[in-house]
């Protein structure tokens, strides 16, 4: 049976041509080498090397076992390496999933410079609602998810990871937008395009105007956040969305983050990860440009 130590002795000598060579490479005495492979050779049932006055040349065996030695240890070189990148970050994978407006207006700009910096790291990602990010936490298809919705489950671990706003926009030709600030009850007063939610009920911002004692009277509800942009766009209404989401549209002129005095909403977007599974570095990298693409 081989032996991994005496077979790195083998490879030295063999490699270098010689006892004195693979013993100099290997920072042991001359015996000693030729000690080990005689024992390797006596284990072996098979002569490796025939010794004569000029030094050694390997046998038939010792060919056919060079030319395994040197894709062994080959290997084995290749495989420091490879475990070396893992710790150095240089490759990997990493899959995360997230909610649709972290995944659709701040995931791109995270990606770019995720993949800029780590281009040989698998990233893949998934952008679904709470109740499925929790099952890919729980099913092991995704390290982490970044939510703007609570995820709830006893074997996760939910840490807010930073704020984002809701600001109230409108059309830049509508009346509103030419003023240069609102009160909350005037915006209150405004045609509203509300988010429809899963359940029955209000969506977050019409719950939370209604604490302050501000109630909305939507003239549309719709499912996503670009069809509430363009329904203000096209004149319909104000509206409430993330500052995530706007920042094209404000850039173009097309919608006007209305200045209301008193009016505004932050919510945390939420980092779920399973209680029973460590963080990986890469994980940390990611949430980290994620943060600051979000700032």
């Amino acid at each position: 049976m081989l032996n991994l130590h005496q077979l790195s002795i083998f490879h030295a000598v063999a490699d270098a041509g010689s006892v004195s060579g693979g013993a100099q490479r290997l920072m042991i005495s001359q015996p000693a080498v030729s000690k080990q492979l005689r024992q390797m050779e006596k284990a072996l049932k098979t002569r490796l090397f025939d010794r004569h006055a000029k030094g050694i040349t390997p046998t038939a065996a010792g060919l056919v076992l060079a030319e395994y030695s040197r894709r062994i240890f080959g290997l084995l070189s290749e495989a420091e390496s490879a475990l070396d990148d893992f710790s150095t970050l240089k490759r990997g994978s990493l899959s995360i999933g997230t909610g649709p407006t972290v995944g659709v207006y701040l995931l791109p700009a995270a990606m770019v410079r995720f993949r800029r910096e780590h281009p040989q790291v698998q990233l893949r990602v998934e952008t679904e609602g709470p109740e499925l990010l929790r099952q890919r936490l729980m099913d092991g298809m995704i390290e982490l998810a970044v939510s703007e919705s609570p995820i709830h489950s006893p074997e996760l671990v939910s840490k807010v990871l930073f704020e984002d706003v809701l600001v109230p926009v409108a059309a830049k030709g509508q009346a509103i937008a030419s003023k240069r600030s609102v009160t909350a009850e005037e915006f209150a007063g405004q045609p509203f395009i509300a988010r429809q939610v899963e359940s029955e009920g209000r969506s977050l911002v019409e719950r939370t105007l209604s604490s302050r004692g501000l109630n909305v009277t939507p003239v549309l509800t719709v499912s996503s956040t670009e069809a509430i942009k363009q329904a203000v766009i096209a004149g319909l209404g104000v509206a409430m969305v993330s500052r995530l989401a706007i920042q094209t549209e404000i850039a173009a002129g097309l919608l006007v983050e209305l200045k209301v005095k008193g009016l505004k909403i932050r919510y945390p977007i939420h980092h779920v990860w399973r209680k029973s599974r460590s963080q990986s570095k890469l994980a940390g990298i990611f949430l980290q440009m994620l943060s600051e693409c979000a700032r």
